[in-house]
């Protein structure tokens, strides 16, 4: 987490009831905690669509950087493979 993220976090947490503050992070986590490695959420889309499938394979056709830009990315977290 960087430290701005820690900064914040610490002042919600101060001026904020604590029940108040827990509620506010898990709900935060459970619906904005979408992490995308390609350039425009390109892997958001596809796993949008492949969500119930927990294993599978990718080609990676003309791929930039492992990381940096990169459509499957995301999916080799998950476990599969390509």
């Amino acid at each position: 987490m960087g430290r701005l993220k820690k900064r914040i976090k610490h002042f919600i947490y101060r001026i904020l009831p604590n029940y108040i503050s827990e509620e506010f992070y898990s709900y935060k986590n459970q619906y904005y905690n979408n992490i995308s490695f390609s350039q425009e959420g390109e892997d958001l889309v596809i796993n949008r669509f492949l969500e119930n499938k927990p294993m599978g394979f990718y080609i990676d056709i003309g791929a930039h950087h492992p990381l940096r830009f990169s459509n499957t990315y995301k999916f080799y977290l998950k476990g599969w493979y390509g």
